[in-house]
């Protein structure tokens, strides 16, 4: 589903821009991420714009050869030299009809040895396609799509005709919930509603992460913090190597880090990045991956980051209830009820309520159903706002609610309001 969100669809166009201006890509991928599925959107996208591209397997390329000879060999063009390839320079002067783009195929499976070296060569090749530029001609644009760690760590500079991207922040939160809700089209339920409410919360821009969220229908808090563990686990990440590179200290330096730029500027920063531990999403700033957190066993960060998600899908459902509520019982005793047999605590809920009853509080709600005798009509009433009012003070206070509790509380709103609520 990456191809439909925005996100990925700018940054795919923001790769065929440099293209279509002759420019070579390096595209550096955290390991979560397929470098083949990344290619196979640009190739995509360059194949309906009428781009001419060659694939090059580059493991396929002789080791006893300069790379400009086996570039010669392996692309589709016309040789007009009698000699092979010298250089880059010399490579442009004597090919004709070579394709608009080339992509280096299976880039991550070479030795890092060799890995570096095709670094090096994709800046020699942007020098040469500058000044095959100034004078006049078309320069070939090469594409490496790649996770590696000679990559992360140490780039070649960008040119007028070699950019580098990161594939920083993608998808969004925002865009993980609106997959959520793709997945969901075919199902209302609320273990359904519940997940697509809590998933961006936890996953982040993490999407391998989030697969494996997904289909975990225990969502208790006790099974998702299992289900985070195994990820680590899959993940291999070492949790004493991690303590020893720093990674608790830095993770208060990133608490306030909002900005793609705070994980440029880090190398350590951009090895956290690499490995998965860490993301970027423009939702909730920098941070380290969730499954981190439960292999280090910071449960309280973990349920942290169940409330947040909770919040956002939760109080508009409890706003709405007591909405609701207020609004019958203004239909049967009339504006003056919060006020009329029982008066707020606090003089500025009293105030409030006397402008508009729609304006009476959970926990006013709760006590005038529990205690006021001229509303015993409505006693039926009572269970539903308990639960309302203790799964809001619960929200309150900064700690996720269960699973159970959301289920009780919307069972119980369609059993009083006659159908979903």
């Amino acid at each position: 589903m990456r191809q439909i969100l925005p996100s990925v669809q700018n940054f795919i166009e923001l790769l065929r821009e440099d293209l279509a201006n002759r420019r070579s890509l390096l595209v550096i991928l955290p390991s979560s991420v397929n470098a083949d599925d990344i290619w196979a959107l640009l190739r995509a996208c360059i194949s309906a714009r009428g781009f001419a591209f060659d694939e090059v397997t580059v493991a396929d390329l002789p080791l006893d050869k300069p790379l400009i000879t086996g570039m010669k060999a392996a692309i589709t063009m016309q040789w007009k030299a009698s000699v092979d390839p010298l250089s880059t320079a010399h490579f442009y002067e004597h090919a004709e009809n070579l394709p608009d783009v080339v992509y280096f195929e299976g880039f991550d499976d070479l030795q890092p040895g060799r890995r570096k070296e095709i670094l090096n060569f994709l800046a020699q090749w942007a020098d040469a396609s500058h000044i095959c530029a100034d004078r006049g001609g078309a320069p070939m644009a090469l594409c490496i799509v790649t996770a590696c760690a000679e990559a992360v760590l140490d780039p070649p500079a960008t040119d007028t005709h070699l950019n580098v991207h990161w594939w920083w922040g993608l998808p969004t939160a925002l865009e993980l919930k609106l997959v959520c809700r793709m997945l969901n089209s075919n199902s209302d339920g609320p273990v359904c509603q519940w997940i697509e409410g809590i998933l961006p919360a936890l996953a982040g821009s993490d999407t391998k992460l989030a697969d494996h969220l997904w289909d975990e229908r225990d969502v208790t808090v006790e099974a998702l913090l299992q289900r985070l563990s195994d990820y680590a686990a899959m993940q291999q990440w070492d949790k004493n190597k991690l303590r020893d590179a720093g990674i608790e200290a830095f993770e208060e330096k990133i608490a306030f880090q909002n900005g793609k730029s705070a994980l440029m500027r880090s190398k350590d920063a951009k090895k956290l990045w690499s490995a998965g531990a860490l993301y970027w999403t423009p939702e909730y700033g920098v941070q380290l991956n969730t499954a981190v957190l439960a292999l280090m066993g910071k449960e309280k960060e973990i349920r942290h980051r169940l409330w947040r998600g909770q919040v956002e899908y939760l109080l508009p459902i409890l706003d709405r209830v007591r909405l609701a509520v207020c609004e019958r019982l203004t239909a049967f005793y009339g504006p003056a009820w919060p006020y009329q047999w029982e008066k707020p605590k606090y003089e500025e809920d009293y105030e409030a309520v006397k402008k508009d009853p729609m304006a009476c509080e959970l926990g006013y709600l709760h006590y005038l159903l529990k205690a006021c005798g001229k509303m015993k009509r409505d006693k039926n009433l009572l269970p539903l706002i308990s639960r309302a009012k203790s799964v809001r003070n619960e929200l309150a206070h900064y700690r996720p609610v269960e699973y159970w509790q959301y289920e009780r509380l919307m069972k119980e709103t369609e059993m009083l309001f006659e159908g979903p609520f």
